[in-house]
């Protein structure tokens, strides 16, 4: 297999540009999978070891446009953000993060999400070797990534590279298509930027076709590196 990639990789004359999803900080940070992520959420709303089966049936019961685990977050959503605004454990947030609610408009169930993954963000000690590897890679093999990864391993792994984060940054930056970061379902630096709910996708899709565009139309004119 490792042969095989190299031979697809040699016939290109630009290094690649990656797209990364959940299963690379799943193995080396040892963050969840969406499933993992809500489940959690889902048990902080209600002390019920079927929690998340309970907004699954409410999820069924209601419908859904976007998918199923972006309805379910949408309804944990609501619940979590009614008990971060009055049970006493989230007193310091409320506090500290008062003007991204207030004059932001930064949903409480993003902020929290945002803050689990950077406290959570350190890498799994079984991976670092690997780590180390992935790192010097970079440096002078790989043009850049795509991600719909929350959390900020391409960054530490990937120094010096621009970092854009969610589709409107993309749209009317001047993106370069070589050491760059794209984030398109957003980044734990900038809570209100995490695209999660059924109201997000929704947007995500409205807008995507524009973004597409720009890339294709991007890579296409320059000749630009293949993605893997």
């Amino acid at each position: 297999m490792k042969e095989e990639i190299f031979k697809h990789i040699s016939k290109f004359d630009t290094t690649p540009f990656l797209f990364v999803g959940s299963g690379l900080t799943r193995r080396y940070l040892g963050l969840e999978s969406w499933y993992g992520l809500l489940n959690k959420f889902a048990s902080q709303v209600n002390d019920n070891d079927f929690a998340f089966e309970i907004y699954t049936d409410m999820a069924e019961d209601l419908g859904y446009t976007q998918g199923q685990y972006q309805k379910i977050a949408e309804l944990i959503e609501k619940d979590f953000n009614r008990l971060w605004y009055t049970d006493e454990k989230y007193k310091l947030n409320r506090e500290k993060y008062r003007n991204e609610v207030k004059v932001n408009k930064t949903s409480p169930f993003k902020i929290e999400i945002a803050n689990y993954i950077k406290n959570k963000s350190s890498s799994v000690e079984e991976y670092k070797h690997e780590i180390e590897l992935f790192k010097k890679i970079s440096e002078k093999s790989i043009s850049g990534a795509i991600t719909t990864n929350y959390d900020t391993f391409l960054e530490d792994c990937f120094e010096g590279y621009e970092k854009y984060i969610g589709q409107e940054e993309l749209l009317f930056s001047p993106i370069q298509g070589s050491g760059e970061i794209y984030k398109i379902h957003g980044c734990c630096d900038k809570p209100k930027s995490i695209i999660i709910n059924e109201e997000d996708y929704k947007d995500f899709e409205e807008k995507n076709t524009y973004l597409a565009a720009k890339m294709i139309k991007y890579y296409y004119n320059n000749k630009e590196c293949p993605m893997h």
